[in-house]
């Protein structure tokens, strides 16, 4: 007796290409290419209780797999050209982080290719080659990031691309960059009052440098910020008294950050004292909205160290004692920049509040995250709080405070050499 071919029959699923259900299983494939070209084909099967968004994830992450596996053909375009149409789609203060961003993929091997012809390979071996270059971890990473957001604006966010199931590189642990106030009202006092002469000009009365690290110092505020203000930002109205010494009040508005995912606009005061006198500085000079340069105002920060580290070693070589120096050199974070003023700022409101979400606010950090990096010095004291009042609600009484050679402090050794 001759038996009949039993022939399955596949039954296409409404709105879902390549999945068709069958009698006991649905059956899912995806592929790559066309029969006139060499194809890819990649299939499975799901039980008839699997919904459907299921298969369809399996489709994407097939896709992305296969885009490793397509052989590569000669394109028109490179990345280096559609970066030019990517940062049409971005927002005017998020272009130029992308730009710097996305400049590091251009000037890289992969520049040269179609966006399509990348694979996750590839840019691992890109992320491995920066890292072994000496790049930072969170430096990379950013990159990626840009590249990732490179995609979705290009193919769209739900088209799989080479970006995708890469992870972050880990990151070691931030060094906290905080640095005692103190021992910033020293670092200031070091910079000149006077500005430095310009080129055919005479030296200016008032050093701008100084007032703009004044304001960091005092309220927070970025470079980027103190370029933005402009004069009704600040209210220093029944700040001053009538023979013109700075009093405490008044406050001013920092604008929206566009860093990161940005930010809304705060108002922050009363504002202190030394702030107040510098925003009076600030209008004299007719500072406002202008822009200045990062690299002077580095150099002026260096320098005010340099020449405190340089006075407190030649007092150790006379004196031959070392302890100032040491404890000098121990409140500042590695390689200090002006930018670990506002480290400062952020680290001494919380020593002061302990609230983490008013400082997140005050700093204007959209992830709590950051702000829990900026306040990371902060903890050893507020944990030393807490054991204390541990040691008196067990006790009765506060622990007995260890006691210190009179002027053997941190920044008491430098203060009494000052």
């Amino acid at each position: 007796m001759k038996r009949h071919k039993i022939t399955k029959r596949r039954i296409p699923v409404p709105g879902a290409p390549g999945i068709y259900r069958e009698k006991n299983f649905y059956y899912v494939t995806k592929r790559k290419g066309s029969k006139s070209t060499e194809e890819i084909p990649r299939s499975t099967k799901f039980p008839l209780s699997t919904h459907v968004d299921k298969m369809k994830a399996w489709q994407a992450r097939a896709e992305a797999e296969l885009l490793e596996e397509l052989p590569r053909a000669a394109r028109e375009g490179t990345i280096a050209a559609d970066v030019a149409e990517m940062l049409t789609m971005i927002e005017e203060g998020q272009r130029a982080d992308f730009t710097s961003l996305m400049q590091h993929w251009i000037e890289s091997p992969l520049g040269s290719l179609h966006r399509h012809e990348l694979t996750r390979r590839d840019i691992r071996k890109q992320r491995t080659a920066w890292k072994d270059g000496g790049a930072a971890a969170s430096s990379v990473n950013h990159r990626v990031r840009a590249l990732r957001r490179f995609y979705d604006l290009m193919d769209g966010e739900d088209t799989p691309h080479p970006t995708d199931r890469i992870k972050k590189l880990r990151e070691p642990k931030p060094l906290q960059r905080g640095i005692p106030m103190e021992a910033v009202r020293l670092i200031l006092a070091a910079i000149p009052d006077r500005g430095r002469a310009a080129r055919f000009g005479k030296r200016g009365t008032v050093s701008h440098t100084k007032i703009r690290l004044t304001l960091m110092a005092y309220t927070g505020a970025p470079p980027a910020q103190l370029e933005r203000l402009e004069k009704g930002h600040v209210d220093l109205l029944g700040c001053l008294s009538p023979d013109g010494v700075s009093m405490l009040g008044g406050r001013v508005f920092l604008t929206p950050r566009r860093k990161g995912e940005g930010s809304d606009g705060v108002w922050v005061g009363p504002l202190f004292p030394e702030a107040v006198a510098a925003f009076v500085a600030f209008g004299a000079a007719n500072l406002w909205g202008k822009k200045f340069s990062r690299s002077s105002m580095g150099k002026a920060w260096k320098g005010a160290i340099r020449r405190i580290t340089e006075r407190l070693t030649l007092e150790a070589m006379h004196s031959g004692d070392r302890a100032p120096l040491d404890a000098w050199l121990h409140v500042l974070p590695p390689k200090c920049h002006p930018y670990d003023l506002r480290h400062s700022f952020g680290t001494f409101a919380y020593k002061v509040t302990g609230d983490l979400r008013a400082v997140a606010e005050l700093m204007q950090h959209s992830n709590l995250e950051t702000t829990k990096r900026y306040t990371g010095a902060a903890v050893s004291e507020r944990v030393a709080a807490a054991m204390a009042k541990m040691h008196e609600h067990l006790h009765g009484a506060p622990p007995p405070t260890p006691t210190k050679k009179r002027g053997r402090g941190a920044l008491a050794l430098v203060k009494k050499t000052g």
